[in-house]
């Protein structure tokens, strides 16, 4: 009975018991039981990846919206020869950003993380729509490009965290229908209000409440994720400054340097 106690004892012991002490997690250590996998039903599940999906058709209409809306923003603001700037100072703001986001989901929480970076869309989408100069108008288009990369990469992270390997591919398509819905969506809606009275400004208006919409499908559906331990302040140490700032100055040189092209005056030919 002894010798059965012995061998037991080591194989039972659970990480952070009183059995196993050592093992326990640090007061401010990051938690990892983020992963939901396997633990909805069928219905949940869909409701869930639903309010996912929606979210993403969002982010994809308004980046895709723009598009067609371009004419009449450079013609409004007499900005023809720097008017590509509205799509540059978003996509490289969208994928600087992407690359933290899994990091700060991991420290603050998925769900938490999803919904900022969606209220950082809706603001940055709202002060477009009020730009009253090129400058300020690629400056705004910058901030919701924050928020659309967050959306991108959280979304898919969150997906995820809650299906399975053998789920995964059934469900991608969800994802990507929507993703191929927001592609060609976006341009019919730019191109609609820019043609129409109300003006291009409400391209960049109409996704605020959209926004707000699957916002809160997303705070009903989504499951709250763990967060780590400790004060907000301790969990900022937690975050890695120096790798962040090298990797967001990194993809930002990168994609300066490749979206940048020599303006040939037309007579050099």
């Amino acid at each position: 009975m002894d010798e059965e106690k012995q061998q037991a004892g080591p194989s039972e012991a659970v990480p952070g018991s009183a059995e196993n002490p050592e093992s326990a997690p640090g007061k401010h250590e990051l938690i990892d039981n983020q992963n939901f996998e396997g633990q909805f039903k069928f219905s949940r599940l869909i409701v869930i990846l639903s309010a996912l999906a929606f979210t993403l058709f969002v982010s994809f209409v308004d980046q895709t919206s723009v598009s067609t809306a371009l004419p009449a923003i450079a013609k409004d603001l007499n900005a023809f020869e720097s008017i590509s700037w509205v799509g540059t100072s978003f996509l490289i703001a969208n994928t600087s950003f992407q690359l933290i986001n899994g990091r700060l989901s991991d420290i603050f929480g998925r769900r938490a993380c999803l919904l900022i970076c969606m209220v950082i869309l809706a603001v940055g989408d709202l002060l477009c729509g009020f730009a009253k100069s090129a400058v300020t108008l690629y400056i705004f288009r910058g901030i919701a490009g924050i928020g659309a990369g967050g959306i991108n990469s959280l979304v898919m992270i969150i997906f995820s965290d809650l299906t399975t390997l053998k789920q995964r591919g059934k469900y991608q398509g969800l994802m990507e229908v929507n993703i191929a819905l927001g592609n060609g969506i976006g341009p019919l809606i730019g191109g609609a209000f820019s043609q129409s009275d109300a003006g291009w400004r409400w391209t960049f208006w109409f996704v605020v409440p959209v926004t707000c919409v699957a916002g809160i499908a997303v705070f009903l559906a989504t499951p709250k994720s763990a967060v780590s331990q400790g004060r907000i302040i301790d969990k900022a140490k937690m975050i890695d400054y120096p790798g962040m700032l090298l990797s967001l100055a990194g993809v930002i040189f990168l994609l300066v340097n490749s979206l940048s092209q020599p303006n040939y005056s037309r007579t050099a030919y």
